[in-house]
């Protein structure tokens, strides 16, 4: 259940002191004027999953089907698909050395958080970072005006969403044993103490 405002995690990483950059409006008695603030908080970043399962020829994508978000629970997303699928290639009459092809792509997104706010129906929500946040630079004039002079917009790193450990955990070309070992794999990384954000180099086929 999406809650307005805020950010709906599975898993909570430990704060982590970060220096960040903000924009903060200051008042006087004649004038206001919006100015470039620094400041370490704890960020807590939380962690969910996606999944979407998609068809391809020749090795090349030719439709998108479904994809699931983590409504059952972590992981949810992925394993629903990869349970989903074998009826699937058999209703599509998909062979494993068929040159169409089923996959099912996971991956993690992690949040930034200023940290828990509720529970609602067993989800924990946490509230989001403001819009305009970005990672410490040495390029901005701290207590400056809020401009292009005194930040430069290329200095300028948004601290957002993260998506990542894309990785393939099912295909209708793989054995019964390969795909098992592939969502082993992928849960192994995602359920991981530490956050690590792992670049995996496998295409997430979202809609653009």
């Amino acid at each position: 259940m999406h809650i307005e405002g805020l950010v709906e995690g599975c898993r909570e990483f430990k704060p982590e002191p970060t220096t960040v950059l903000h924009a903060s409006e200051k008042k006087t008695l004649t004038s206001a004027s919006t100015v470039i603030c620094r400041e370490t908080a704890d960020i807590v970043w939380v962690r969910s999953s996606l999944a979407i399962a998609y068809l391809s020829f020749k090795g090349k994508v030719v439709k998108r089907l479904e994809s699931h978000n983590d409504f059952y629970g972590f992981l949810s997303s992925a394993r629903g698909l990869c349970n989903e699928a074998p009826s699937r290639v058999k209703h599509w009459q998909i062979e494993r050395d068929s040159e169409l092809e089923l996959h099912v792509v996971g991956w993690v997104e992690d949040s930034p958080t200023v940290g828990y706010e509720k529970v609602e129906y067993g989800r924990r929500y946490y509230k989001p970072l403001a819009k305009h946040v970005w990672l410490d630079s040495p390029d901005a004039k701290v207590g400056e005006a809020f401009n292009f002079d005194n930040f430069p917009f290329e200095s300028r790193k948004g601290l957002g969403v993260v998506a990542h450990t894309a990785t393939i955990v099912w295909k209708s070309s793989w054995s019964d044993e390969e795909n098992l070992a592939a969502f082993a794999a992928y849960e192994a990384l995602a359920k991981a103490e530490t956050r690590t954000v792992i670049d995996t180099g496998v295409w997430i086929p979202v809609n653009d």
